[in-house]
């Protein structure tokens, strides 16, 4: 209820009739002040932090309110609509005289629920998150110990209330080759920032990206990272947990595993690791390797009386490759001699851990009587190669001898 106060008034008029005078009382009404009541409480958000105010008698301030055993201390009665998932806070930051104050909301002043009430410290502040879905009228009530009352200084902040982002979903190239790098990424529903971590979710930190962009590793060995979620509104806030993203690191060689089914020859000795083979023979021979992520280019080839490319004064050499893009390609090959046609996977496959591949030579009738050493060169992804490997088999060409030598 809004409080006014009358005051009497004495006006003199002269009586021209009578030459006297006539006093007439006249009622004068003053306006209470603002805050002092329900009626003219003071909205927070059309107000400046901080706020000087009183509720001294003096300036027409009354009790309405006894909350935290206030009694019959003239009180001011403040307001602010709080958004839903917003937080306010509230406190005096001075005073002169032993308050006491309440936060409280609901629709109807002051508040149906009592958010705190606070006798001692003065300055304690009181804070409160709207979590009910909906926009809260809070009030706070700022009133005295028993019957006191005086001067204060109001301060309040209002934020949105920072919500959790939820455990980041990650993304990167699986595999890389020694020395080299590559991007990882990370979303997070209502994160500001991805947080990144090795070593565990939040141990070793080395950086933050925006969710969703790239952010440039370079492991040297095969490394998990750990992404979490920040949230900066407010206060800010984390997800509960990380994603994570392994890249891992391929410092190994392909490894050779022999070779076997060598067949298509004319003639064998028994011994010796020598094959005979005339012009129209189909030579054919499997060669496997192995990797230990996966298999990617395996070369065949026969050394001239075991030059090697280009060597020898130029002497001809047959190099053929076949790759896991299913591209057979020729290098440094001279067809008129020996002619490697075709190669097949036999067993694994490309892009596995292992591949044995048949490769197939026909051999030329017009091929001088040449011994040719059989070699492989064998890739991984990374280009790795482990460098000509001999089969320790040698073939002999004998287009003008016997069948037999």
């Amino acid at each position: 209820m809004s409080v006014c106060t009358c005051i009497q008034i004495a006006v003199a008029a002269r009586n021209p009739a009578v030459g006297t005078c006539i006093f007439n009382a006249q009622a004068v009404q003053r306006q209470a002040p603002p805050g002092n009541d329900c009626s003219n409480a003071q909205n927070l958000a059309s107000l400046t932090s901080p706020y000087s105010a009183t509720t001294l008698s003096s300036s027409g301030y009354t009790n309405n309110f006894s909350y935290c055993s206030m009694g019959s201390s003239n009180d001011r009665v403040f307001y602010y609509d709080l958004p839903n998932n917003y937080t306010i806070e509230i406190w005096q930051s001075w005073n002169d005289y032993d308050s006491r104050h309440t936060m409280r909301y609901g629709a109807s002043c002051p508040g149906t629920v009592e958010i705190g009430c606070i006798d001692d410290p003065d300055y304690t502040p009181i804070s409160w998150t709207n979590t009910t879905g909906s926009t809260q009228r809070v009030w706070w009530i700022n009133g005295g110990y028993s019957a006191g009352s005086g001067n204060f200084t109001l301060n309040w902040t209002v934020t949105a209330a920072c919500v959790n982002p939820s455990n980041p979903s990650t993304s990167g190239t699986a595999t890389i080759c020694s020395g080299s790098d590559t991007n990882i990424s990370a979303t997070s529903t209502n994160a500001t920032h991805i947080y990144w971590y090795t070593g565990g979710c939040g141990s070793t930190y080395i950086g933050w990206s925006a969710p969703g962009a790239a952010f440039n590793v370079s492991p040297t060995s095969t490394t998990t990272y750990y992404a979490r979620g920040y949230n900066s509104t407010g206060s800010g806030c984390w997800s509960s947990g990380c994603g994570t993203v392994t890249i891992t690191v391929d410092t190994t060689n392909p490894t050779y595993g022999g070779y076997s089914n060598l067949t298509g020859y004319s003639y064998y000795p028994g011994s010796g690791n020598v094959y005979w083979v005339r012009g129209g023979n189909v030579l054919q021979v499997d060669i496997q390797h192995s990797d230990n992520l996966n298999v990617w280019r395996q070369y065949f080839g026969f050394n001239h009386d075991n030059c090697p490319p280009n060597g020898c004064g130029g002497a001809p050499n047959e190099i053929k490759s076949y790759s896991t893009m299913g591209t057979f390609a020729d290098w440094l090959a001279d067809n008129n001699y020996l002619n490697i046609t075709s190669a097949t996977v036999v067993s694994g496959a490309w892009g596995s851990t292992t591949v044995r591949n048949r490769w197939s030579t026909t051999v030329s009738a017009s091929c001088p009587d040449w011994n040719w050493y059989l070699y492989t060169y064998l890739y991984d992804w990374c280009t790795r190669g482990v460098g000509y490997t001999a089969l320790g088999v040698w073939v002999h060409v004998d287009n003008t001898g016997p069948s037999t030598p």
